[in-house]
């Protein structure tokens, strides 16, 4: 079971709406391969294209003793969809 959790910012949010690119953060452990079958046979929708961004570990709070945390490494998706989709968190966004 994959878990993706939809990036809900105004910059993800535009590009749904104007270009039919979604934006997903999941674990590095995951590839495009498991993405699209995950998608496609999972949950029923026809992926086009999947791009991929490694985003690194950050230490948050390091020069605080008590609110020091390490934020871990994570892969940004951006997927394209073909057709409509209405997915939770974003509006129902048709393709243009």
């Amino acid at each position: 079971m994959i878990n993706l959790k939809p990036k809900l910012t105004e910059k993800a949010l535009n590009l749904a709406k104007n270009k039919g690119i979604y934006t997903f953060v999941g674990s590095v452990n995951y590839t495009k391969q498991q993405v699209k079958v995950y998608f496609e046979k999972v949950l029923g929708y026809k992926i086009k294209k999947i791009r991929i961004v490694k985003l690194p570990k950050k230490e948050r709070g390091k020069y605080s003793i008590l609110r020091s945390y390490v934020k871990p490494a994570r892969k940004k998706f951006y997927i394209w969809f073909e057709g409509e989709v209405s997915i939770p968190g974003f509006d129902k966004v048709s393709k243009k």
